[in-house]
């Protein structure tokens, strides 16, 4: 599996081309499905394959690409807000 709960992920495949490269959150598997995810729109509802909108919707999670957290660049140091903190005191 490349998705867990919680992850960030863009949409890469859709029957509803609008929702290409929405973002979304992956919450949990679909049960009746094996290999798809139970996902939350992080723009509101979304035009559904019914013609309905709405927030949370099924995606295979081969339509799935997680989004990965920005690292530091080498060399490259985010002090902890505890040192921010007292460097400006």
């Amino acid at each position: 599996m490349k998705c867990s709960p919680g992850d960030l992920a863009i949409i890469t495949r859709s029957g509803v081309t609008a929702n290409l490269g929405a973002v979304v959150e992956v919450l949990r598997p679909w049960s009746k499905r094996p290999g798809w995810w139970w996902v939350r729109s992080l723009a509101g509802p979304r035009l559904s394959n019914d013609g309905t909108f709405r927030e949370f919707a099924t995606v295979a999670e081969t339509a799935l690409a997680p989004m990965q957290p920005t690292l530091p660049m080498p060399g490259f140091e985010i002090p902890a807000l505890e040192q921010v903190a007292l460097a400006s005191h």
